[in-house]
């Protein structure tokens, strides 16, 4: 998938001297160093640098090693999970010179599903990763780190990212503190990309396992906002989830049962690293 995506990224149509490339390996145990190795080899410009952690650290610390390492004072964050069409930096830029006063940007996520999900009834969202704030420009609470857009000025308005919060939601606390002191974030429509599923990946027990850990990283992002989150309340959802799954033979109950476990788990465990949930990728 990384090279898949760095790939995507080699065939932008904004000329190649105008960005760089860089990667952030977590600690990996596949062959991400070679395939970084390999491309960066294969191709000048733009150019590619790898940095390493050589213990899981989690996503928001990625954030920040990646900003100490590029050289530019507009930072595009994208996951390994990604495929961006070819005018998709062009549209970044045109963002950030339309709204200048913008510390953060982001735009539209779509779902590439590459396998059949588990069984819905309705029309709920999957809730994978997918974002759309509507089909114009606007101001919005929060963008998605899957296709966030940052100033390096907003980090001197808002301090790095907190490296101690779990996956999922880690990146809006760091928003949520850029808005209090000020900073205004936009919403993109045309700076689109895709986020990929994998059959694998759409299997039940996986969606199950990412929704609980989706729970979790809620729960904690909140906390760090110190906003309240009841577990009490998590928990009484559960029947009614339950029932849904049941009565309407729809996989949907389970997806947000485990994701309100997640929630329950998150708000009543002390604050804590990344040890028992691991980072990210």
């Amino acid at each position: 998938m990384l090279a898949d995506c760095v790939g995507s990224l080699l065939r932008q149509s904004l000329a190649p001297d105008r960005f760089e490339i860089v990667v952030v390996d977590d600690a990996s145990t596949d062959a991400t160093v070679e395939t970084v190795r390999e491309l960066s080899e294969r191709t000048a410009p733009p150019r590619i640098s790898l940095v390493r952690h050589e213990f899981p650290r989690g996503p928001n610390a990625c954030r920040n090693s990646g900003f100490a390492a590029a050289g530019s004072d507009l930072f595009c964050f994208i996951d390994d999970d990604v495929l961006v069409p070819e005018p998709w930096l062009d549209a970044v830029l045109r963002g950030a010179e339309r709204y200048p006063q913008a510390l953060c940007l982001g735009g539209p996520i779509r779902l590439r599903l590459e396998g059949t999900p588990p069984r819905h009834c309705g029309g709920e969202s999957l809730s994978e990763g997918e974002f759309d704030a509507g089909p114009d420009d606007r101001e919005v609470v929060e963008v998605y780190s899957g296709n966030m857009v940052v100033r390096r000025v907003a980090l001197d308005v808002a301090g790095q990212f907190d490296e101690e919060l779990p996956i999922y939601h880690e990146e809006t606390e760091w928003e949520s503190r850029l808005r209090a002191r000020g900073g205004l974030i936009m919403y993109v429509a045309d700076a689109w990309l895709w986020h990929r599923r994998t059959a694998d990946q759409l299997r039940l027990h996986d969606m199950v396992r990412r929704r609980f850990r989706n729970g979790v990283g809620y729960a904690s992002a909140a906390s760090a906002r110190n906003e309240r989150v009841s577990a009490r309340r998590a928990l009484r959802r559960l029947p009614r989830l339950a029932a849904h799954g049941l009565r309407r033979r729809c996989w949907w109950g389970a997806l947000g049962a485990a994701y309100q476990l997640g929630v329950a788990y998150g708000a009543l465990r002390p604050r804590s690293g990344r040890e028992s949930l691991g980072g990210g990728g």
